[in-house]
């Protein structure tokens, strides 16, 4: 017998490679581990109801009072007639068997298994997209949609003849004996002894164009599934067999006869989760190499020293920029459909922030070294591109407004390295000039992208708290961490860093409250402050060291009006706008300090 991780480790290195062409076939010992009894577990229990109907409620050993009783082994179908006649009866007695009542969903019984959840995850990142099981409960069903994947569900003739072609959609589950919640679901022997020729035909079609894992399957009872696995005489993908005990003779001959690789498993919740976790650490495996970030900083570096690069440099940029806005339009980032659950939402919420963050670093690395070292022919571009990524791609669902986090980065990692190199024309370009938004209108870039809008209105309590250090600042904390790094190669002292970063936010503040409020109001405002509202005002407070963000202000204003910011267009040019701004600007923050205190 072939070593049993080697196996596990060839169906994941095939799982990898081949996404989507293996497909599952689940049976009960899947469900086993939620407290969903077995079919041998119901019949025991049904031998139970029925002696008791017979005038016999105490026997000691099910089966063989039924064998002495009936003189034949004991029969799921033969008792599922007897108890319950009708559909509807059989139905209503299967509720009880797999519905969580309060008691059992406290306890975490009848819910998604890890192995529902590992699945599901197989699915989320595409290397499962057909899923054939006996099972008739609905737990697959609710781990997908716990993750955000709604499924197409065949279970019965009616929604076989009407669902979407299982090539054009994400998931399709065949439920071969019907869901509990169906008055047409097979138990006796005549119904799991044949399938329609319509779901014969299916089943062949999808026998010879997928592979197979099989798992938690006895192949005792389902005839016609074990006659339509029979029909397959096509080897072209591989079909894997994991089971937890030896396999009886029916499953033997069967295994045979498919070519199956037999996989011994301890149970089907660690051999779904660690096939789940190896294809991920393929996937992981497969990213990009770091060294590609540093090659496209010295690509830009080159393009922007001479003007003879100009047409490089823009064929870079937008090409890198393309591949970013395929990903963020792909499925990966899609909000329509999605079902994430209020308790759910925190845990999504970040790892959606984490996976923007993971496509980011190269593009950020381009646009921050092109404004770092611009020679005059990058604001445009820059300006231009950040105004196509501040458009959400998704109109509903659920992150919509999180889907401009790649752009705030951005806008952050540019607005950091133009206060770091005095490159005040391309903050202007970015800033000032109004930006179309979803709907139509024109808004400012400081309106659109600030954590306030991104997060949700409510940025202390989305984002990631780790590495930060202050309850009314957590996302401007989070994101110095989060940029310090890809910028360093620019920056590399992280105070230089932190300085600049606490100006370029008082300098989008101030902007903000100049564009969106051209008359001046006397009464209450909004503004978004950031981490410099509070981090200068304990060392600074008691000594007479202006702040970094005094210190630029001051050398600033002292040059009127051949300071470079404002001759790059900064409230008009005007040093008495300028003040007029940072008058009503530190007001305001003086009122949020005080109601903090």
């Amino acid at each position: 017998m072939p070593d049993q991780n080697d196996t596990l480790i060839n169906l994941s290195f095939s799982m990898h490679s081949g996404p989507g062409t293996l497909s599952l076939l689940l049976g009960s010992g899947i469900s086993q581990g939620a407290g969903i009894p077995t079919g041998w577990d119901i019949v025991l229990d049904l031998i139970q109801k029925l002696a008791t109907l017979e005038g016999e409620p105490n026997i000691e050993n099910p089966e063989q009072w039924f064998k002495e009783k009936y003189h034949e082994d004991p029969k799921y179908s033969f008792l599922i007639e007897r108890i319950a006649p009708t559909k509807t009866d059989r139905r209503n007695l299967l509720k009880k068997y797999i519905e969580p009542n309060e008691e059992e969903r406290e306890q975490g019984k009848k819910v998604p298994t890890h192995s529902h959840k590992a699945i599901a995850q197989l699915v989320k990142i595409g290397a499962v997209r057909v899923i054939l099981t006996t099972n008739i409960d609905q737990l697959l069903e609710t781990a997908l949609k716990d993750i955000g994947v709604t499924p197409i569900v065949i279970f019965n003739e009616d929604s076989l003849e009407g669902a979407m072609p299982y090539v054009h959609s994400e998931c399709t589950i065949i439920k071969l004996h019907g869901d509990y919640l169906d008055t047409r679901i097979k138990n006796t022997p005549e119904e799991l002894a044949q399938y329609s020729e319509k779901m014969n035909a299916f089943l062949d079609r999808i026998f010879e164009e997928f592979g197979l894992v099989i798992c938690g399957w006895s192949a005792k009872w389902d005839i016609a599934l074990r006659d339509a696995l029979d029909r397959r005489h096509n080897w072209r993908f591989s079909t894997y067999w994991a089971h937890r005990r030896d396999l009886s003779i029916d499953a033997s001959n069967l295994k045979n006869h498919l070519h199956a690789i037999p996989i011994q498993i301890e149970n089907a919740d660690k051999f779904f989760q660690k096939l789940s976790e190896n294809i991920e650490a393929l996937t992981t495996f497969e990213r990009p190499h770091p060294l590609s970030v540093p090659l496209a900083i010295a690509l830009v570096k080159k393009f922007v020293s001479e003007d003879k690069y100009r047409v490089q440099l823009h064929d870079l940029i937008q090409q890198e920029m393309n591949k970013l806005c395929r990903e963020l339009n792909s499925d990966r980032f899609k909000t329509e459909g999605l079902t994430i659950t209020n308790e759910n939402f925190k845990v999504e919420f970040q790892k959606r922030i984490r996976e923007y963050e993971e496509i980011l670093p190269k593009i950020i690395g381009i646009f921050s070294t092109a404004t770092y070292f611009d020679n005059g022919n990058t604001q445009k571009i820059i300006s231009k591109n950040i105004e196509r990524l501040a458009q959400r791609p998704h109109e509903n669902g659920q992150f919509i407004d999180l889907q401009r986090y790649p752009a705030l980065l951005l806008l952050y990692s540019i607005g950091v390295t133009s206060i770091e190199s005095e490159n005040y024309e391309t903050l202007a370009a970015l800033l000032l000039t109004k930006k179309y938004n979803d709907y139509g209108r024109t808004e400012s870039i400081p309106k659109i992208l600030n954590v306030w809008e991104i997060f949700s209105n409510c940025p202390n309590k989305w984002i990631p708290q780790d590495n930060v250090n202050n309850s009314e600042t957590l996302s401007s904390d989070y994101l110095l961490n989060e940029l310090h790094k890809p910028l360093s190669h620019l920056i590399p002292d992280y105070h230089q860093f932190e300085r600049s970063f606490n100006i370029f936010e008082y300098i989008l503040g101030l902007v903000y409250l100049d564009l969106e409020n051209p008359v001046l109001p006397n009464g209450q405002r909004w503004v978004p402050i950031g981490r410099f509202s509070w981090c200068y005002n304990r060392t600074y407070k008691y000594s007479k060291i202006p702040t970094p963000i005094d210190d630029f202000l001051q050398k600033g204003i002292a040059e009127e009006k051949n300071w470079g910011f404002l001759k790059a267009g900064f409230f008009n040019g005007s040093p008495e706008r300028f003040d007029e701004c940072k008058t009503a600007f530190d007001n305001y923050l003086g009122q949020v300090r005080s109601k903090l205190q």
